[in-house]
């Protein structure tokens, strides 16, 4: 299973890369 730093690091990436 995925770390919750994980899980936020991919949250974050998405988000970052979704408006662009």
């Amino acid at each position: 299973m995925l770390s919750k730093r994980e899980k936020l690091s991919g949250v974050v990436a998405i988000q970052v890369s979704g408006p662009v």
